[in-house]
């Protein structure tokens, strides 16, 4: 079926997208031409394309133009993927990259069956991911900000010492009843706890969105499911649940594991085998949200609290003796492996590789989950 279909490369820019067709029977691409970045512009050539040798596919590397592209040639009958750019094979000899020579390059490789590609979410998921990663950029400037207050007090000789930790309400209590002996070093600590108070709002409004959406019909019983494990919050919930969309595209708690880099790497040959830290390749967003929820196990004794007991009740079994055992295995096996000696920022990537394995295997349709619970 395949040798009758016609593969389409594009790369895309702003401006400009250059493809390349690769029709049945041809060794390299035919026509390849640069246009104006214009759906409409680019549909007319692909018709022509597709009048000329039949059935067509395309693709495109992902980038920061997102999938507009391809949902709009989907929305016309044109199938379309998107590649990830890292997976592309490459010549370790070839030093010459030109538009022209990408587009050819990844028609071969469409047709020869070598490109990995992503999973495309629909854009309810692409909405709410993007609603999350706003909120962690804004817990990234809150926490700028809170350093830029602490750091201009103590260069005007004054750090807090009513309790053990800052931003508590003795804390906020005190930073209200400064006063710095110039106006002008005054007016700049006014402005800086004026720009933190308005990125908690900010991120406050977000967290209220945030909720909103996880207790609507098309999330809550996702989200659900990952909140009865210790650690999840609604944040890291939603998170995982809106980058990951199905699970179930994982086949074993094993690549669901590679996909978000938290497997060793591996360099072996012969009768050496080398391995060294974990890839940190797929989703940084996922990596994050499961060290964090990991930190988060391994800082308590394993006790069923009031909120995991209330978000436990009326959920099944399968998924309840999950997330105990999870809780249970994962602190237990934080502590044998630091007790050895590893270091805790070593023993938090275990950890939190295994947590990926728990996920995931609450994540499954209902009688799969039961059995992966099994064997997580």
């Amino acid at each position: 079926m395949e040798q009758s279909i016609t593969f389409v490369a594009l790369d895309t820019h702003r401006d400009t997208i250059t493809g390349a067709s690769l029709p049945p029977g041809s060794e390299r691409p035919t026509d390849i031409r640069t246009l104006v970045n214009d759906v409409p512009r680019l549909l007319k050539w692909l018709r022509r394309v597709e009048r000329k040798y039949g059935e067509i596919r395309v693709c495109y590397e992902a980038s920061g133009a997102g999938y507009v592209l391809q949902r709009e040639l989907e929305a016309h009958g044109i199938r379309c993927e998107v590649v990830a750019p890292s997976l592309i094979p490459k010549r370790p000899g070839d030093r010459k990259k030109t538009d022209r020579r990408d587009a050819e390059h990844l028609a071969i490789q469409y047709r020869a069956g070598g490109l990995t590609m992503v999973s495309v979410p629909d854009r309810e998921d692409e909405a709410v991911r993007a609603l999350l990663r706003c909120r962690r950029a804004q817990t990234k400037d809150m926490l700028r900000a809170r350093h830029q207050v602490l750091k201009h007090l103590r260069r005007n000789g004054l750090v807090f010492r009513g309790t053990r930790n800052n931003w508590t309400q003795a804390h906020w209590a005190w930073l209200e009843r400064v006063e710095l002996e110039h106006r002008a070093e005054q007016v700049v600590f006014r402005m800086h706890l004026e720009k933190l108070r308005y990125l908690m709002a900010q991120r406050d409004e977000v967290d209220e969105e945030i909720s909103a959406v996880a207790f609507s019909e098309a999330y809550l019983e996702r989200a659900d499911r990952l909140m009865c494990f210790k650690g999840f919050s609604v944040y890291g919930s939603m998170g995982l649940v809106s980058e990951i969309g199905d699970f179930r595209r994982f086949p074993t708690a094993q690549a669901f594991m590679d996909y978000v880099g938290l497997v060793p790497t591996e360099h072996s040959s012969g009768e050496t085998v080398r391995r060294g830290g974990i890839t940190k390749t797929g989703n940084s967003h996922c990596r994050h949200i499961l060290i964090q929820a990991s930190w988060a196990i391994v800082q308590s004794q394993p006790r069923v609290v009031n909120r995991l007991r209330a978000q436990w009740e009326g959920r099944p079994s399968w998924l309840v003796a999950l997330a105990l055992r999870a809780m249970k295995r994962l602190y237990g096996r934080f502590r044998y492996l630091t007790n050895r000696g590893k270091l805790r920022q070593v023993a938090i990537v275990a950890v939190a590789r295994e947590l990926a394995g728990f996920v995931w295997a609450a994540m499954q349709d209902h009688e799969g989950a039961q059995r992966a619970s099994r064997v997580a």
